[in-house]
C-alpha cells in the first residue's frame, strides 16, 4: 500500500481483497492506531488478520493501543523477516472459515431431496429381502440395492455435516470413556506401525454430542494421521478440561468464552505447510493430493461446528499436526441418556393412520409398511388434502404422520388445523430436511420426530413409540 492514510489504506486493501493485512508503524503520517483502527472498522475487512510491523519494543504502551485498535499481532523493531513469515503463516493457518450459508442451504436441499428417494430404495429393498428366499439370485440382487442404498445415506450423512445441518440426536456424552471404549478400532485403523498413546485428564465433565458423530469424527482424524505417518509413528490422544478467557477469545473471535473440553489428537508425521491448512476442511480435498476422494475433514469441521465446538489445527512442516477439538461442557440442565437401540422386528398394532407426504414414492411404501403392520391408512399428498379427506369422511385418525417441509401447508400447519378440534391426536413428523429447517417450519421441541432415511423397522418401531397404550398390540 502506497499511502499512509487510513481512507487510502482502507479503499486499497477493500479492492484487493487481502487474506492479511501488513501495516508499518513507522511509516510517516496518521498514528499506526488510527489507521489499525480504520482498517477494523470496515465491515469488509472486519476478518482479516492484521499485523503491525517495526513496533518500537520500548514502547509496551502502544503494543496495547494496537491491540486494543484491533492489530492481531505485532513484530518488533528491528524487523526480522523469519519472524514476521512465521507469524503470517500462523494467523492465515487460522483462517478457516466454515462453509458459506449458499453452500450449506444448497446441500441442505440436495439431502433432502435424495433421502426421499434413499427412503423409498431402503424400504422397498428391505420388504423384498422380507419376501424372496434367503440366497436365490433374487434376494442377492435385493441385497445389493439395500447395501448400496445404505452407504448412498451415509454419504448424504457426509453432505451434511460439511454443511453444518446434520440431524444431531444429542446424549451426554464421556470422552474419556468414548475414547477408552474406541482404542482397538483405532489401532485398526491406524495400524500396528503407529503406536497409540492416550492421555486422558480425570474428572472431566460430559459434553452433550451426537455419539455416532463425535465417533466418526475422531475415526476421521485417526485416519488422517496413519496417512500422515506411512512409515510409522505416534498417534497422541489427550483430553482436558480447559477455560477459554476473554484472552483466548480475543484471538478466536468465532469462539465463545467459558468451559470446554478439549480433545486434541498430535501425530509424529510430515506436518502440514501454511498453504495447505487453509484448504484442509475444504471438501475433496486430501492432504498432499490436493483433490480427495471424499468430504473427509470438512465433515469433521462441520459436526464440531454444529455441536456447538471449534476446531483448530496447529502444524509445522516436519514437526507433525495436532488437532484440537473444543466441545463446551454439557449444562446442568441436560439429562444424561443413551442413544436410542435399534431393534430389527417389525411390531404390529391397530388404530388409524392418517400419512401426509408429497414424494408419491416414498408415500406409497410407508403406507405400505403400515399396513403390513396391521394399521389402517389413510394418505395424502398434501396439507389441504388432508383437511379435505378429514372433511368429507369424517375422519378421525389416531395417528398423523407428516413430512415437514411440502408445497402449500407445512406439516406444523396441518397439526394446528387439526389439534384445533383434536387436541389428543398424536402426531409423528418426519423429514429429510435438517434440524434447523424443522424448527424453522415450527415444529416444536418434544414432539416426535423420524428423521430420513428410514427403514422399514424404523417406521414402525416410532409409531409403537408415538401410540404407547393408545394402539391395539395384537
Amino acid at each position: 500500500m502506497v499511502s499512509d492514510e487510513p481512507h487510502d489504506v482502507r479503499a486499497a486493501a477493500i479492492s484487493n481483497s487481502p487474506d492479511i493485512i501488513i501495516v508499518d508503524a513507522l511509516a510517516e503520517g496518521t498514528p499506526i492506531e488510527q489507521r489499525v483502527a480504520a482498517l477494523r472498522r470496515n465491515p469488509a475487512l472486519a476478518l482479516v488478520p492484521i499485523v503491525v510491523t517495526g513496533v518500537p519494543v520500548a514502547e509496551p504502551e502502544m503494543i496495547v493501543r494496537l491491540f486494543e485498535a484491533g492489530a492481531d499481532d505485532c513484530v518488533p523493531d528491528p524487523l526480522a523477516p523469519e519472524l514476521l513469515g512465521a507469524r503470517v503463516r500462523r494467523l492465515l493457518a487460522r483462517r478457516q472459515p466454515p462453509p458459506s450459508d449458499a453452500i450449506g442451504r444448497l446441500a441442505g436441499g440436495v439431502a433432502h431431496n435424495f433421502n426421499n428417494l434413499l427412503t423409498v430404495i431402503l424400504m422397498s429393498s428391505e420388504m423384498l429381502l422380507a419376501e424372496l428366499p434367503e440366497g436365490s439370485r433374487e434376494w442377492r440382487r435385493a441385497r445389493q440395492t439395500h447395501d448400496a442404498a445404505l452407504r448412498a445415506a451415509e454419504l448424504t450423512g457426509q453432505l451434511l455435516a460439511y454443511s453444518g445441518r446434520q440431524m444431531l440426536r444429542p446424549v451426554n456424552v464421556d470422552l474419556n470413556a468414548t475414547i477408552r471404549d474406541m482404542t482397538a478400532v483405532l489401532q485398526g485403523v491406524v495400524g500396528e506401525r503407529v503406536r497409540i498413546q492416550v492421555s486422558p485428564e480425570d474428572g472431566l465433565p460430559p459434553v452433550r454430542v451426537d455419539l455416532s458423530q463425535i465417533q466418526r469424527a475422531i475415526l476421521d482424524l485417526a485416519t488422517h494421521a496413519r496417512d500422515a505417518m506411512p512409515d510409522g509413528g505416534t498417534l497422541i490422544v489427550e483430553t482436558r478440561r480447559v477455560v477459554l478467557t476473554e484472552a483466548y477469545i480475543a484471538q478466536h473471535i468465532t469462539v465463545q468464552p467459558g468451559v470446554y473440553v478439549m480433545l486434541a489428537m498430535s501425530d509424529t508425521g510430515s506436518g502440514i505447510d501454511a498453504d495447505m491448512q487453509m484448504h484442509l476442511f475444504e471438501p475433496f480435498y486430501s492432504k498432499g493430493k490436493g483433490a480427495g476422494a471424499g468430504f473427509g475433514l470438512s465433515a469433521v469441521h462441520g459436526i464440531v461446528r454444529q455441536s456447538g465446538g471449534h476446531i483448530w489445527v496447529y502444524s509445522e512442516p516436519g514437526h507433525g499436526t495436532t488437532f484440537k477439538i473444543y466441545l463446551p461442557e454439557a449444562s446442568s440442565r441436560d439429562r444424561a441418556s443413551a442413544p436410542p437401540r435399534r431393534v430389527q422386528s417389525l411390531p404390529r398394532g391397530r388404530a388409524s393412520v392418517l400419512l401426509v407426504e408429497d414424494e408419491p414414492g416414498l408415500r406409497d411404501v410407508a403406507r405400505q409398511v403400515l399396513e403390513k403392520c396391521g394399521y389402517t391408512v389413510v394418505t395424502a399428498s398434501s396439507g389441504e388434502e388432508a383437511l379435505e379427506r378429514c372433511r368429507v369422511r369424517r375422519l378421525e385418525p389416531d395417528l398423523l404422520i407428516t413430512d415437514v417441509v411440502m408445497p402449500g401447508m407445512s406439516g406444523s400447519q396441518l397439526v394446528a388445523y387439526l389439534r384445533a378440534t383434536r387436541d389428543n391426536l398424536r402426531v409423528l413428523y418426519m423429514s429429510g430436511f435438517t434440524e434447523d429447517a424443522v424448527v424453522h417450519h415450527g415444529v416444536a421441541s418434544g414432539e416426535y420426530f423420524l428423521s430420513k432415511p428410514f427403514t422399514p423397522a424404523d417406521l414402525a418401531h416410532k409409531v409403537r413409540e408415538v401410540l404407547g397404550v393408545t394402539g391395539d398390540l395384537f
